[in-house]
């Protein structure tokens, strides 16, 4: 399974929101929840993967302690019905 990481405001371009779209066949998912993503990011994101019928996933994108940023373990969640959504598409 393959998700798209679009970087923290790769969502505003919509040059490289194009550009995925062309190889959306090639990815599963777009990581839409983020912490460096702000709401209109968010949007965007959701949009695009709705449209093309892909899955939304989120996270804190914590990368340790060591890893210099501000952002903790489990402080970004992801909507019931996208995380619903993700579990589903997992064979059981």
């Amino acid at each position: 399974d393959r998700d798209e990481h679009v970087d923290h405001d790769g969502g505003r371009d919509p040059a490289l929101l194009d550009r995925i779209a062309d190889v959306a066949g090639a990815i599963d998912a777009v990581e839409a929840f983020h912490t460096e993503h702000d709401e209109d990011v968010t949007a965007r994101l959701v949009t695009f993967a709705a449209d093309r019928g892909l899955l939304v996933t989120g996270g804190s994108d914590f990368h340790g302690d060591d890893a210099g940023r501000a952002v903790g373990l489990g402080v970004m969640g992801l909507p019931k019905a996208s995380s619903d959504r993700l579990a589903a598409s997992f064979p059981a």
